[in-house]
């Protein structure tokens, strides 16, 4: 695990969605299950974006020194599921941000991170996204026959995507 910062640096040309010039990254290594392989979450950000955010905080006394994802942090606090979706999604005007995690066999195998703009339609959209990552997930022989659905979020945002996930479930 301590190598793994090193081992993607190596690879960064190829992961990175951005040229590595123009952009931050870090990287958060996943426990895995007994006999399962490592898994490492890749978070990169554009340079420019990054720079103009840290100047507003170093000038207010504040000194940075990684990328960070709090609602990242959030989920790989809780125990692994087996199988399973687990969803954290909070108020981000102007809307909800949701993290998506999926387990298989007691690994992560799909993760990603929804801006739901439309709180009316939050609960539809965030469906369709997870039914899109269901077809992948059954095309690539990786999703689980019992695919359990948790929640984690305020009642207020809870409250605009619970139907449709009911729906999904």
């Amino acid at each position: 695990p301590a190598e793994v910062p090193t081992l993607i640096e190596f690879q960064l040309e190829k992961l990175s969605p951005l040229p590595a010039a123009q952009s931050l990254w870090t990287c958060e290594v996943v426990d895995p299950a007994p006999g399962q392989p490592l898994t490492a979450i890749l978070l990169i950000a554009d340079r420019e974006a990054v720079e103009s955010r840290l100047q507003n905080l170093e000038t207010a006394g504040y000194r940075p020194d990684r990328l960070e994802l709090p609602i990242l942090r959030e989920l790989l606090a809780q125990p692994p599921p087996r199988d399973g979706i687990r969803l954290l999604a909070e108020s981000a005007p102007p809307g909800i941000l949701c993290l998506s995690a999926w387990w298989a066999e007691g690994r992560l195998r799909h993760l990603s991170l929804i801006r739901l703009s439309d709180e009316t339609r939050a609960g539809d959209t965030l469906a369709d996204a997870l039914r899109r990552t269901a077809w992948a997930a059954e095309v690539e022989g990786w999703l689980p026959a019992d695919l359990s659905v948790t929640l984690t979020a305020p009642a207020e945002v809870a409250a605009h995507l619970e139907p449709a996930l009911r729906d999904f479930a």
